[in-house]
């Protein structure tokens, strides 16, 4: 229980800010993270804050200031039980100062007709995001302007209709997340996101959909964890792409950085080209660091891509996916990034009709930089660059597209 925290939300924001700062330099003080959870605390970020009050009192067990707030935590997060038997505890130590004895001694007695059993509790978030910018290829033309056909009659050199048409469009980003404590060991997560890109060209609009639940089971050495998605893909109102993935993954506990293992069955349905309809089975290897004001996810995804009809142009596909998530946080900015590398090779010739039926190979890049800059409590400016590339031995499967966007967005 701190009696020097600010007053208004806005100024503990820049407090929690600028304690974020000396995050690598304080990884040892207990008062750091007793300071930093007691900020948490009053925001109302009642996990965030238990696991930082609990980082302080791991070093510094007799910091009656981190269990106080650590008992105000836990009965905010419905564990009544561990919050009554913490302030029992302090409540027996005659050091114990007068006003915090009296803070501790009214919340116990509210605390005593709560039930004993801790009662599962929902922990949500949401963020609802609205952007304006500019891409380079809202169509998804190919890059090439030509296609070579190797005809029976000899190779034709044919110009492409279509071209990369570059333009504005807004794009309104939404996805909220759902934790649930089943048991002390179980906990199931529920996550859905939704993303749209308008254009004036509504022949360009682009849909995304995604749900996945997942199930975790806490394990003496780490974290197994089970979940099922759902992604479909709408384009120009068509809709391109529904995929069903089921994951199974072990992360191990570790000091700084956690690895994991795992595989994925996934099933990818086109609607509208079913030839193309295909389930992979994907071995997946991935490391998740973090240190203070940084983190750092990567994820290698190594799979068979097997299609359901023998008429599939390329037979089936080998796909090697590498997937990288940062981010950095400053007293006044955080910085996020994303990027993937990929590449599907087929087993068999695509076409006669394209490069003489050469194996197809294609080569993907992905790059997302966000900057954001938090403007209280739950608003922040958000601005962003994106590029991806998509480059193959046979022109008429190669992209590029550059979007730049500015916008703002409420957290939850």
């Amino acid at each position: 229980m701190s009696t020097s925290l600010p007053d208004e939300p806005g100024a503990r924001d820049v407090a929690l800010r600028q304690l974020d700062e000396s995050a690598e330099l304080c990884a040892g003080d207990a008062g750091w993270f007793a300071q930093r959870g007691a900020l948490l605390l009053a925001s109302g970020r009642l996990a965030e804050a238990a696991e930082s009050l609990e980082r302080a009192i791991l070093l510094a067990p007799d910091h009656a200031g981190a269990r106080i707030d650590y008992a105000d935590a836990l009965a905010g997060l419905g564990d009544y039980p561990a919050a009554k038997e913490l302030a029992r505890g302090l409540l027996a130590l005659s050091s114990l100062p007068p006003p915090a004895r009296q803070h501790l001694q009214a919340r116990l007695h509210s605390w005593e007709s709560l039930p004993d059993e801790k009662p599962p509790v929902w922990q949500l978030g949401l963020e609802v995001g609205m952007h304006v910018g500019w891409e380079s290829n809202l169509n998804g033309a190919p890059a090439a302007d030509t296609t070579l056909l190797t005809l029976p009659e000899g190779p034709v050199r044919l110009a492409l209709a279509t071209r990369p048409r570059q333009g504005a469009a807004a794009v309104f980003d939404t996805q909220g997340q759902a934790l649930r404590p089943l048991t002390s060991d179980w906990f199931l997560m529920l996550h859905a996101r939704g993303r749209l890109r308008d254009s004036p060209a509504g022949e360009s609009d682009y849909a995304l959909g995604q749900f996945d639940a997942s199930v975790m089971k806490r394990l003496p050495g780490g974290d197994l964890a089970l979940q099922i998605a759902r992604v479909d893909q709408q384009f120009g109102g068509v809709h391109l792409l529904a995929e069903n993935r089921l994951v199974a993954q072990y992360l191990w506990k570790a000091q700084g950085c956690r690895p994991r293992l795992g595989m994925d069955a996934v099933q990818r349905e086109y609607p509208t080209l079913g030839e193309l309809d295909g389930h992979q089975l994907g071995l997946r290897l991935g490391l998740n660091c973090s240190s203070g004001s940084w983190s750092l996810d990567s994820d290698l995804r190594l799979a068979r891509d097997h299609p359901q009809s023998s008429d599939r142009p390329g037979g089936a596909q080998r796909w090697n996916e590498l997937q990288i998530n940062g981010s950095w946080r400053g007293a006044q900015h955080v910085v996020k990034l994303e990027a993937s590398l990929g590449s599907v090779r087929d087993t068999d010739g695509y076409s006669p009709l394209l490069q003489y039926n050469a194996e197809r190979h294609i080569r993907r890049s992905a790059l997302r930089l966000e900057i954001v800059r938090p403007v209280d409590a739950h608003w922040e400016g958000v601005a962003s660059l994106e590029h991806f590339r998509q480059q193959s031995n046979i022109g008429l499967f190669e992209l590029n597209n550059l979007g730049l966007y500015f916008g703002a967005r409420y957290r939850y």
